[in-house]
């Protein structure tokens, strides 16, 4: 039964919830579509589209995917002859994929740590995809390559124009109108490395970063920002994470800080003021040992988990008492789910609670011992299943 209840996740519980196809009329449990809440969750989809849309063609991305296209080419600091390639000694592209690996799992998990063989996977594909493993491997001198750099379109290469106490990436950049693709504006860009440090004190081989601060100027406007730091303990585990990602208008912050008997972990992302998505998780444990490389020995030591989801309007929030759960493992009557499992969802926008999950012993013969419900504010209830479908049609994203 421990296993049901974790996978009831909460971020997969409200990303489950995401679909298509709005309809009209009222949900099950006494939930109308015409109430405010429920009208607030209906333009969740609609909202996240936008969203994706408006970052994605933000004059900031389109800045930053065309620095990394000139950077990883020629190396901007002259370790090549111009027109050879080589990922391995190409410095300008070491340190974009340093500016990478801080979203990379390789900055929470070094080569001696023991992980999960279920967990590899993930790990393995996850560092590939983002270069962590790669990146991680190799040292950058940011002193050794201070200066002016400035993108050539004669000869297609980086010329080094000035000394400076930062690294400084001056480039042309053609920006698409993200209403009208076929119209583009030519500006100037430059790129800053204020400051950088990294770190193989015990980890493993590894060179991680401790500190990064960087902004993306165009036209003389500052479209994009990146602040990272980075404190690690002496198991090459990190013991506080902070890092904040600004691409005009939004912003993304994250921490993750490790306090011995508990780790926690937090993110935010908004649209100038207004928050779109958030998530946290804490997690308390009965010993700082928290890692082994099977699963059942990390969830013997895990006391509690408390986590939250929040997309738009959309909040989901709860705790669970891991070490009553796994003390009763498969045992577990409702009684024991209602009092060590929590979950509550809400209108993020104006705090008022939807309802709660809570669970009852099934009187379907030949079906599982147990269902999940959503118990109304009103006193109403309906199958935690049916109602997460009746939500699923009322988002939409576009398509």
């Amino acid at each position: 039964m421990i296993k049901k209840i974790l996978g009831l996740g909460l971020i997969s519980a409200v990303l489950f919830m995401f679909s298509c196809k709005k309809e009209e009329g009222s949900l099950p449990g006494g939930a109308s579509v015409d109430s405010t809440s429920i009208k607030s969750i209906s333009n969740v989809g609609n909202e996240v589209s936008q969203d994706v849309k408006d970052l994605t063609t933000s004059e900031g991305v389109q800045s930053m995917v065309a620095i990394m296209g000139l950077m990883s080419g020629n190396d901007a600091f002259g370790n090549l002859p111009t027109g050879f390639k080589s990922n391995n000694t190409n410095q300008s592209l070491l340190l974009m994929k340093k500016v990478g690996l801080v979203f990379s799992p390789s900055i929470l998990l070094n080569k001696n740590i023991p992980v999960s063989k279920e967990f590899k996977p993930l790990i393995r594909n996850l560092n590939k995809t983002l270069d962590g493993d790669e990146a991680s491997k190799s040292y950058f001198d940011f002193n050794k390559y201070k200066g002016i750099y400035r993108w050539n379109p004669g000869t297609k290469d980086w010329d080094k124009i000035g000394s400076s106490n930062e690294i400084v990436m001056q480039f042309p950049v053609a920006l698409k109108d993200p209403n009208d693709t076929s119209k583009v504006t030519k500006k100037n860009a430059v790129l800053t490395f204020h400051e950088y440090s990294e770190s193989n004190i015990l980890m493993g081989g590894k060179y991680l970063p401790t500190k990064i601060r960087l902004d993306l100027f165009i036209g003389g406007v500052k479209e994009a920002e990146l602040a990272y730091r980075g404190e690690f303990g002496s198991n090459g585990m990190p013991k506080n994470l902070n890092l904040m990602v600004f691409v005009k208008p939004f912003t993304l912050t994250a921490n993750y800080i490790d306090k011995g008997l508990s780790i926690s972990f937090n993110l935010t992302f908004k649209n100038a003021s207004k928050q779109i998505f958030s998530c946290g998780t804490t997690i308390t444990f009965n010993n700082s040992n928290k890692i082994d490389t099977s699963i059942t020995k990390m969830l013997a030591n895990v006391q509690k988990i408390d986590a939250y989801v929040q997309i738009h309007s959309l909040k989901v929030a709860g705790s669970a008492d891991v070490a009553a759960l796994y003390k009763i493992k498969d045992n577990a009557t409702a009684d024991d789910l209602n009092r060590d499992v929590k979950i509550s969802i809400y209108n993020f926008d104006n705090g008022s609670k939807t309802g709660d999950v809570v669970f009852e012993k099934s009187s379907t013969q030949g079906s599982s011992n147990m269902e999940v419900y959503i118990k109304f504010t009103n006193g109403n209830k309906m199958k935690a299943d049916e109602y997460l479908n009746s939500i699923k049609g009322l988002l939409n994203f576009g398509s």
